[in-house]
């Protein structure tokens, strides 16, 4: 099971626009990213909730997840 620390928001883009957001992750090294994507979206009703929690809107926007892009000799 990964731990709550495991994965760390890189960047968080309108997708594509502000009422969805998409929300790309970094996944360390060693972790199943079919199995780190699938706990995502099992959270994320909870993520969504907590971010609702976070920003005054009248309706928290919708939560997609991605895996980081990992840029090379920039």
């Amino acid at each position: 099971a990964m731990a709550d620390s495991d994965v760390l928001v890189d960047d968080v883009l309108p997708a594509p626009d502000c009422s969805r957001l998409l929300v790309q992750v970094l996944i360390p090294d060693g972790e199943d990213l079919a199995e780190v994507m699938e706990e995502l979206r099992r959270q994320t009703p909870l993520l969504r909730s907590e971010v609702a929690r976070s920003i005054t809107r009248k309706r928290a926007p919708d939560l997609v997840f991605a895996p980081a892009e990992t840029e090379v000799g920039q």
